[in-house]
């Protein structure tokens, strides 16, 4: 009962960290999450009370992992228009010098 406890607890934690977008502690908890399932035995079958805790676990891992993907698309997308701009930026910025002399 004390492993099927403590996955729910992670499951918390994880869940939280990807509401307020976390993505730092996300990485940490997944670590986590990764040593907690190495720790559960193989030869035992989970209680009932594991299973349910494993289910709760798996759904919120799915959805931090879900989270994860989409920022990592609008993170891209950010940078490729920031790349697509940095010529235009530093014309700007030089055209911004050269008139301080004026």
């Amino acid at each position: 009962m004390a492993e099927a406890q403590a996955l729910r607890e992670l499951a918390q934690r994880l869940g939280q960290a990807t509401v307020r977008e976390d993505w730092e502690t996300v990485a940490r908890l997944d670590a986590e999450v990764a040593v907690a399932l190495r720790r559960l035995p193989p030869a035992a079958p989970p209680s009932a009370g594991e299973q349910q805790a494993l289910g709760y676990l798996r759904r919120v891992h799915a959805e931090a992992l879900s989270r994860c993907r989409r920022e990592t698309v609008r993170l891209d997308a950010r940078l490729a228009d920031m790349r697509d701009r940095r010529e235009a930026w530093t014309a700007y910025a030089v055209n911004d010098e050269g008139d301080q002399f004026l």
